[in-house]
């Protein structure tokens, strides 16, 4: 009898896994308030800032990358984002973004002696407010911050000449901190559903929730509006919550989380 891990396709099944739901808004107040501070920060996501520097060892150095920088693609994991935000821990395991990450990551922030890091922390404790309303917030907010880099990307890989833009491709993905095995997948999702541009389509939907729930019913609506239909189609609800979800795998072996 032939037998596979969960998550693996029977053999001879060439139709692979359906792309992963992209988020139709940040769905958080104030997410352009919280964009700007991390940007500020020098951070290109919210992932990067949850990414506090490690305590200091007796010799005096720090354990991990330097305020500012995310381990390079070639030499780390990067993270996981398509199902929950994910960070690499120690013994090839997978370590959640959960809210005692979060908190840990603060308390780390305001341990450095980095003349900024108190800013970090107080990054990372908006952060908390997200993953305390909805375990499923930091992923939607890094995905959404993702998805808004590699679409705007698209301008920037244009060829000399060429009146076509390049695509986003996985390697892009990488670039930005996404672990190997899912930067295809979130890439070829972007290019699927057109992920909107910069402009007013966009606007709507970072602002959309600081004007919802609320009494300006017309403006909310028009805001709805603006957003891209297919987006509001395919993605996921804003403001659900999924239960717990299980750690990504690594190869046919299932990882566990980390303590």
């Amino acid at each position: 009898m032939t037998s596979w891990n969960p998550g693996e396709r029977p053999p001879g099944d060439v139709s692979g896994l359906p792309l992963p739901s992209l988020p139709a808004f940040p769905a958080m107040r104030g997410y352009l308030q919280l964009h700007a501070a991390i940007r500020s920060l020098g951070f290109r996501h919210a992932a990067e800032a949850l990414r506090a520097p490690a305590p200091v060892t007796p010799s005096g150095q720090s354990t991990q990358a330097l305020f500012g920088t995310l381990p390079k693609a070639e030499t780390d994991d990067g993270f996981r984002i398509l199902d929950g935000l994910w960070f690499p821990a120690r013994g090839g395991l997978w370590q959640r973004a959960d809210l005692a990450y979060v908190q840990k990551s603060r308390a780390r922030w305001l341990a450095s002696a980095h003349p900024r890091a108190m800013d970090a922390a107080a990054v990372v404790d908006v952060l908390e407010t997200v993953v305390r309303d909805d375990p499923m917030g930091l992923r939607r907010i890094v995905l959404w911050e993702l998805c808004c880099r590699l679409s705007d990307g698209t301008a920037e890989r244009q060829r000399p000449g060429s009146a076509r833009a390049t695509p986003p491709a996985a390697e892009h993905a990488v670039a930005l901190g996404v672990h190997r095995s899912e930067a295809g997948p979130l890439v070829d999702a972007v290019a699927a559903v057109r992920f909107p541009a910069a402009g007013d389509a966009r606007d709507a939907a970072e602002t959309l929730n600081d004007i919802w729930p609320g009494t300006r019913l017309r403006e909310a609506e028009r805001l709805a509006q603006l957003v891209p239909l297919h987006l509001r189609i395919t993605s996921c609800p804003p403001c659900s919550a999924r239960s717990t979800p299980g750690p990504p795998r690594s190869g046919n072996s299932r990882s566990q989380r980390s303590s």
